[in-house]
């Protein structure tokens, strides 16, 4: 029974401890990774059913123009060409809409591969796209990441290890102290000299070994240093990875802030052009260039909703607060937006 091994045995008790503590940080970290991957598949699965939605009012106000466009050719009020026109924009509508609910099936698969469920069961997206217009400031998420980051957490394990490890080498220079004793339960056809028990002490101190023992003190202690650079590293990568994420949510904002006036002004515009048609003041193109206009605009504000959420879900993760996402998901100054 060793007593005393020179620090050698609280080393390795000190490392168990902090290789469980390395297992929870790695679980943490791909947790996080799933819940970014979820919430990409997720919203992804959201943006392709509002694009569709588009696409389909896109195709239907197309199919409207087309029909009152042949309605004026008929009576003799708009050339052959305007309704040719119309017909060309009206089939690639129809290409688009077709394209957006192929691409919603595939999305949706992906989604499906995520959660583990097999291609029999749909799962429908009920969340809708979100973006928040004030949220905590970057130094908020940089004082997260600098505690509860996993992997940040497993690189002070490994620091701790290598510490730990560099103990048990220099445990070499020391003596190691150990107990035995023995006793004998049954004592059949033994000579009567040999006692029933006994007990003793020993002592191992190793006084030359050439240089082996320095020569791995001095490994253990190059690693140390090692992974401690190494930590300064991945601290100042996780905090400009945070910064551009943060930055890359700030985008994504403005744009969304800057499309919701284009927006404006396009549905004005369409209207205008509608009614200038159907007084005969205006051609077939600038009534499909206006709707077409509307629906680019509505497109690229469904992608940069669905940039926000994936943006966000990355900067909490590497915050190491993954799971507050729902609660931005869920929190009251929310701006969700929707197409029927």
């Amino acid at each position: 029974w060793p007593i005393y091994a020179g620090g050698k045995i609280r080393a390795a008790n000190k490392a168990a401890v902090v290789n469980q503590q390395d297992v929870n940080e790695i679980s943490r970290q791909k947790q996080g990774e799933l819940m970014s991957e979820l919430v990409e598949r997720y919203f992804g699965v959201s943006l392709a059913n509002q694009v569709v939605n588009v696409r389909q009012a896109v195709y239907k106000g197309l199919q409207q123009h087309l029909d009152d466009a042949v309605k004026l050719e008929q009576e003799g009020l708009i050339s052959r060409a305007d309704v040719l026109h119309a017909r060309v924009f009206h089939a690639q509508a129809s290409r688009e809409l077709s394209k957006a609910i192929q691409q919603k099936e595939i999305v949706g698969n992906a989604l499906n591969a995520t959660m583990s469920v097999g291609d029999t069961i749909k799962i429908e997206a009920i969340s809708n796209l979100f973006y928040i217009d004030s949220i905590e400031p970057e130094a908020y998420f940089q004082s997260m990441s600098a505690s509860k980051n996993p992997m940040l957490g497993q690189i002070a394990s490994k620091k701790k290890l290598a510490g730990q490890a560099y103990h048990a080498e220099r445990s070499a220079y020391l003596p190691a102290v150990m107990l035995q004793g023995t006793y004998d339960i049954v004592n059949k056809d033994l000579s009567t000299y040999i006692p029933d028990w006994e007990v003793g002490i020993g002592l191992k101190w190793t006084l030359f070994d050439g240089t082996s023992r320095f020569a791995k003190v001095k490994a253990a202690s190059l690693v140390m240093k090692q992974a401690e650079e190494y930590g300064m590293k991945a601290e100042d990568d996780i905090s400009a990875m945070i910064s551009k994420l943060y930055r890359e949510l700030t985008i994504s904002h403005d744009q969304l802030l800057e499309l919701e006036h284009a927006r404006t002004f396009a549905e004005e515009y369409l209207r205008a052009r509608e009614t200038e048609f159907n007084q005969e003041m205006t051609n077939s193109t600038e009534v499909i260039d206006a709707r077409l206009a509307l629906a680019q605009v509505n497109t690229e504000r469904l992608q940069a909703m669905y940039n926000y959420d994936v943006t966000l879900a990355r900067l909490l993760e590497y915050a190491g607060i993954p799971a507050d996402f729902s609660s931005y998901a869920t929190r009251a100054d929310a701006k969700t937006e929707r197409y029927e």
